[in-house]
């Protein structure tokens, strides 16, 4: 829907072939858009394509598609002169990208710095997109994920002392009861396996707070992740502590040593 809000921006330009506008879809691995995303995008073209009655894709790559599926640069070829570019974001330099006319993360509480949301909207600039009613260009940016309190896209797109949004920002919550695509064995293991929080985040669709931590609690072991030292052999008498947490957000790790002679201390992150 939103490409097609570009159609006609060629008018009057002698490049939109050579350089088309860009939409950029986004998630923050690549393992995800392999297994997610990409399959989900491809399938909505398929139904939009349907319903319209009409081919939305340009006749280009192997397949006369319109689809390049190479890993790092993939992108989908639409006969409206745009391509929707298919990008991983595991960190904020990635988001140093072309500019684009539109901009899409999926599961954006996945992602591990607010500077990749940053960064990634300073490209939202493209003068030649689709004109609005009022003249202003059609700068589409939407992102989907779960409504976790203490995630910092929560701070990014809603007034922190009021909850409201702040203007121009458009926030749709739902329930995962509305999905007509999970079927009932899926809402039956969630109640027997899941935690209140992970319910009326994942299930409920409601803003919670200290979801983070529910990812990682049901995996930890303490007989296999919880390893005691010996002291150090010939009597080096060192000093350290570490720390870890494994946070899906700010997840690190630290190593304090103190400096036996001196007695200072050093702090590896």
């Amino acid at each position: 829907k939103d490409h097609s809000m570009h159609d006609g921006w060629w008018k009057d330009r002698i490049e939109f072939n050579t350089q088309p506008l860009i939409l950029m879809v986004g998630a923050a691995h690549e393992a995800y858009l392999a297994e997610n995303t990409v399959p989900l995008l491809r399938a909505a073209i398929d139904s939009a394509e349907d319903r319209a009655g009409r081919r939305l894709r340009k006749r280009t790559g192997r397949n006369r598609d319109g689809w390049y599926g190479s890993v790092g640069h993939r992108y989908q070829d639409m006969a409206n002169c745009t391509q929707i570019h298919i990008k991983s974001f595991p960190t904020k330099e990635n988001a140093v990208a072309v500019t684009v006319a539109g901009l899409y993360f999926d599961e954006i509480t996945m992602f591990s710095d607010p500077e990749i949301w940053r960064r990634s909207l300073q490209r939202v600039r493209d003068p030649r997109a689709g004109k609005r009613p009022s003249g202003k260009t059609w700068d589409f940016v939407a992102c989907v994920g779960t409504p976790e309190e203490d995630h910092w896209i929560r701070d990014a797109l809603m007034d922190a002392e009021t909850g409201e949004p702040f203007p121009g920002v458009n926030i749709i919550m739902d329930s995962s009861l509305n999905n007509p695509l999970l079927p009932d064995s899926w809402f039956i293991n969630a109640g027997r396996h899941s935690s209140e929080i992970f319910k009326r985040m994942q299930i409920m669709g409601e803003w919670v707070k200290g979801a983070g931590g529910q990812r990682f609690a049901h995996v930890f072991d303490e007989k296999r992740h919880i390893v005691h030292l010996e002291a150090p052999r010939g009597n080096a008498g060192l000093k350290f502590d570490i720390g870890w947490d494994p946070g899906y957000r700010t997840g690190s790790v630290v190593i304090m040593w103190q400096h036996p002679a001196t007695g200072a201390w050093y702090v590896v992150d």
